[in-house]
C-alpha cells in the first residue's frame, strides 16, 4: 500500500484521483467514481467531492493508497481541547501576534 502525503485536508476525492494520477482527467475520475470503481476505507463510493482525510484508505483499480497529512507546528493547536490549551502552547516569543492573545487571554482566567 502506497502512502500518500497531503498538505492540507479535507481533499476531495476526484481531486485526489486526479492529482495522484491514478487517472488521466477529472472527467474521468469523476466518471469512475459515479460508477462505483472506487472504495473508501472498504466501501464503494460514488460521491465525486466525498471529502478524504488523513487515515483514509482509496481503492481504485491495482492502487491502494493510505492518506496522510502532513502539519506543522502550529496545525496542532486545531486538535488540543481548548480547555487545556495554556498548558501545551509554545513559549509566547514563538508564537504569532494573535496566538499570544489568545495564550494570554487563557492565562487571565
Amino acid at each position: 500500500m502506497r502512502e500518500i502525503i497531503i498538505s492540507q485536508e479535507p481533499i476531495e476525492l476526484y481531486k485526489l484521483l486526479k492529482f495522484e494520477n491514478m487517472v488521466a482527467s477529472g472527467g474521468e475520475a469523476k466518471y469512475v467514481i459515479s460508477k462505483g470503481q472506487v472504495i473508501v476505507n472498504g466501501k464503494v463510493e460514488t460521491r465525486k467531492r466525498k471529502k478524504i482525510f488523513s487515515g483514509d484508505i482509496i481503492e481504485f483499480g491495482k492502487d491502494n493508497i493510505r492518506i496522510k497529512a502532513k502539519y506543522g507546528f502550529g496545525d496542532v493547536l486545531y486538535f488540543i481541547n481548548l480547555s487545556c490549551l495554556s498548558t501545551v502552547l509554545p513559549p509566547p516569543e514563538l508564537l504569532s501576534h494573535s496566538h499570544n492573545a489568545l495564550h494570554n487571554d487563557k492565562l487571565s482566567k
